[in-house]
């Protein structure tokens, strides 16, 4: 068949039915009351009726109302003139507002923490779930057999059926799978004014976003082909920048933000200290001292001791002001001089083993490579127990050597690997080289 007849016969889509002239000046209004809108929660953020905001949550709103206001203003002042850049920023502009104000809705209705309901739910509707999952595969198996035949009438009718079965097992489920009044709670967030309005806000910014991306406003914006790839590109992959931005960037600039504060982690706030922080964490004294095991009155006042050392025939004592800080950076050195040689060495000497034809290599293949599809928390699980004080394997095998070989001195039965300080690093380490090598 032609592609024009295939364009011919195509119905078109909602959007699909409003102009290019009408979307634009749609799009338009939405953004002046996007202005206003943002401008309006600005104000309200500054002269809040209720508790002060936490200084975190002060910042973050801030920067997302004043973004906002920005987009929408220069937006709505060129939609009109047709400039290039003009449906570029509505386009980013309304699709970071769906985002946020979807993100919004979902937490005024309850739904993050509905999941731990959901659940519970989920064994009591599994048959209702299963019932669903045949009715779609019983509607695939109807699509392609109407494709095939599309003269046929018994193909329509079996999909028909299949949608019947599949919006009874949904129904089912959602009846079964509903424990605690999550169906009541979610009625009740839809009578909340600033639930509604977020909502609204959502799905405007959704359709704004959706006109704004058609082909006929790219040209009548006259949007070039890689201007348009760039757009589409970014669309793919703003689910990892935004998560990256939200979860990696921000509490990166955040903790340095809050390093230079004396922060109250029960307040979300503090008072400036500059470099204090630092200073602290990196002040040592060395004094000398008359014994081994001198204390804390060979060192400066408001210094704790760290270790000793005897160097030459001199006891020496080695303060800090924040101890914690150094012994942090002690771990971290020793991870890494024992983990990462336990992590390369023996993957570069297995690595020139699987490239050999030993006879069995292809099931050695297979046996070595199932750590790295093995669930970490999975992992995690299965080494806890094999560390385990009362019945774990490494007691009882390090037991076992202990009177087979003479020159095992076994710990302690029931050691407790995994909370004992001198041993809970070594267990880190074997744990992660296990995984990577």
């Amino acid at each position: 068949m032609p592609i024009t007849a295939l364009t011919r016969d195509r119905r078109p889509r909602l959007l699909d039915r409003i102009s290019v002239d009408q979307a634009i000046t749609g799009v338009t209004a939405w953004h002046v009351l996007g202005v206003v809108a943002a401008a309006f929660g600005l104000l309200a953020t500054f002269n809040p009726d209720g508790a002060q905001l936490p200084t975190t949550v002060f910042v973050v709103v801030v920067v997302a109302h004043i973004g906002a206001l920005l987009g929408n203003l220069y937006a709505a002042a060129t939609l009109r003139s047709g400039r290039t850049s003009a449906r570029t920023v509505s386009v980013a502009t309304n699709y970071l507002v769906f985002i946020a104000a979807t993100a919004a809705a979902l937490h005024q209705l309850g739904a993050y923490t509905a999941i731990d309901d959901f659940g519970s739910g989920f064994n009591k509707g599994f048959l209702a779930f299963i019932l669903a999952v045949i009715g779609i595969c019983w509607y695939l198996i109807a699509d392609t057999m109407a494709k095939k035949a599309p003269a046929a009438g018994g193909p329509v009718v079996l999909k028909r059926m299949a949608q019947v079965v599949i919006a009874a097992a949904a129904v089912w489920f959602v009846v079964k799978a509903d424990p605690s009044g999550l169906l009541e709670s979610l009625a009740d967030g839809l009578t909340r004014p600033l639930t509604l309005m977020v909502i609204v806000v959502a799905i405007g910014s959704g359709v704004a976003c959706a006109l704004m991306w058609r082909p006929a406003l790219a040209l009548r914006f006259e949007t070039s082909a890689e201007t348009e790839r760039t757009l589409t590109g970014l669309a793919f992959l703003s689910p990892n920048i935004l998560g990256f931005l939200a979860f990696f960037a921000f509490p990166l600039v955040f903790s340095l933000y809050v390093s230079t504060f004396d922060w109250s982690t029960t307040a979300g706030s503090g008072s400036f200290v500059g470099l204090d922080n630092y200073i602290t964490a990196l002040s040592l004294d060395f004094s000398s001292a008359a014994g081994p095991n001198a204390g804390v009155e060979a060192i400066k006042s408001g210094y704790q001791v760290l270790f000793h050392l005897d160097w030459f025939g001199q006891h020496w004592v080695i303060g800090a002001r924040d101890v914690e800080f150094w012994l942090s950076l002690r771990n971290i050195v020793v991870f890494l001089v024992l983990a990462v040689p336990l992590s390369v060495l023996p993957g570069l000497f297995l690595s020139s083993i699987l490239a050999s034809r030993l006879p069995g290599m292809k099931v050695f293949r297979a046996i070595y490579f199932v750590p790295a599809v093995a669930g970490v928390v999975g992992v995690s699980i299965i080494w806890s127990q094999m560390f385990d004080a009362s019945v774990g394997w490494i007691n009882y095998l390090m037991q076992r050597a202990g009177e087979v070989l003479p020159l095992v001195d076994p710990p302690a039965e029931g050691h407790p690997w995994l909370t004992e300080s001198s041993t809970a690093l070594l267990a880190m380490v074997v744990v992660f080289a296990w995984m990577n090598f």
